[in-house]
């Protein structure tokens, strides 16, 4: 190019520079109108906004399986609760085990829709009673009525080193208690620990309150068991319900009375089962449905033992199970290698998960029948 052409374009620029710089300028407001739009619609906050100002930034955790980053639970410095998972603000205390009566007579039981984990076991003439598990921990009123306690139970007992909480017991059962040197409260011995509820009918009005356990602990200054722990999982965020067929909402055992029938149903808003007894919902003494996150059939053999009925039940070794969490059952095994080990319950080889929350399980032997 040569320097005049140079000059010609450099004095064509300088003609027009006043329409340039005003169509630069109209360009560059346009351009900020449009940002200051932009930045002041919700819908850009929302996704330009990574914390909010009341969060801690450094509250954020990453995830070693797949580097997402999460945030920690909300509960913090809380304890997990080693029998049911759930999260709670006191460290775990100590189990108790409180054997307590479902005689007809007997009923309501106090304080039984807040244990953590319930047993329900066959006695003499199709009857059943059950071992209540709780956490000293927890703050209860009485719990009753309490009554005798049958071998099968201390193996329960002894799996989680609990306290055991009973009346007198058969004659096998106090052997057993004496030779496993169990830890454990006998209203016979220590008479003025218990409560009588003279508006009861004998021999179901014999009660316990929950701070005599809790003091009681403590004068015998014993250290916490170690014991082991179920496997737990998150709940599902929703239940499928357009697959109803393959949903398990309505459980029913029969134990063989009519007043012992037992139905649990499903409750979809709250992710549970309600329970119900001669058909009729069950409740505590405070009249407290009693409802159950995990419930556990596990089938036994049994034989009678004498001319009171009295009954063996194999709960030291292994069998078939149902186990029942968020409408649906699975067929699955039970298995106990001893008196100390803990019943674990499998479900095509691998032991399961479960909800996290509560438990009722079933001791059904050969004589009882189930539907689901």
């Amino acid at each position: 190019m040569k320097i005049r052409d140079i000059k010609k374009i450099s004095l064509a620029i300088r003609k027009k520079w006043p329409q340039l710089s005003l169509g630069v300028l109209a360009l560059f407001l346009f351009l900020a109108l449009v940002i200051t739009i932009a930045l002041s619609s919700s819908f850009f906050t929302k996704k330009i906004s990574i914390f909010k100002p009341s969060d801690n930034i450094f509250n954020i955790d990453k995830d070693k399986d797949d580097n997402k980053e999460i945030k920690k639970p909300e509960c913090e410095n809380c304890y997990s609760n080693l029998l049911t998972g759930i999260e709670q603000k006191n460290e775990f205390g100590f189990p108790v085990a409180v054997v307590i009566d479902n005689h007809i007579d007997a009923r309501p039981p106090a304080s039984l829709s807040q244990a953590h984990i319930v047993y329900e076991l066959p006695v003499e003439g199709s009857i059943t009673r059950y071992l209540a598990v709780y956490d000293s921990g927890q703050d209860l009123d009485k719990i009753g009525p309490v009554r005798s306690a049958r071998p099968y139970m201390l193996d329960y007992v002894q799996e989680l080193s609990a306290l055991f909480v009973h009346v007198g017991g058969s004659p096998q059962a106090l052997i057993d208690i004496a030779k496993d040197n169990i830890f454990n409260l006998n209203e016979f011995y220590n008479g003025d620990i218990f409560i009588r509820d003279e508006n009861r009918p004998k021999p179901h009005y014999i009660f316990i309150d929950f701070d005599n356990i809790k003091n009681y602990i403590i004068t015998q200054n014993r250290e916490k068991p170690v014991f082991y722990t179920w496997n737990f999982k998150k709940d599902s965020e929703n239940i499928n319900l357009d697959d109803s067929d393959d949903l398990d909402t309505d459980i029913n055992i029969d134990f063989g009375a009519d007043a012992y029938e037992v139905n649990w149903v499903y409750d979809f808003e709250n992710n549970n089962y309600l329970r119900s007894l001669n058909n009729k919902v069950h409740v505590d003494d405070n009249n407290i449905d009693i409802k159950a996150k995990n419930i556990i059939i596990q089938r036994v053999n049994s034989e009678v033992l004498d001319e009171k009925l009295r009954l063996r039940i194999n709960t030291i070794s292994e069998g078939e199970a149902v186990i029942c969490f968020e409408a649906q059952c699975r067929e699955g095994t039970w298995k106990k290698d001893s008196a100390k080990a803990r019943t674990r319950y499998y479900v095509d080889g691998k032991e399961i998960d479960f909800s996290v929350g509560n438990f009722w399980i079933e001791i059904l032997d050969q004589n009882g029948e189930l539907e689901y």
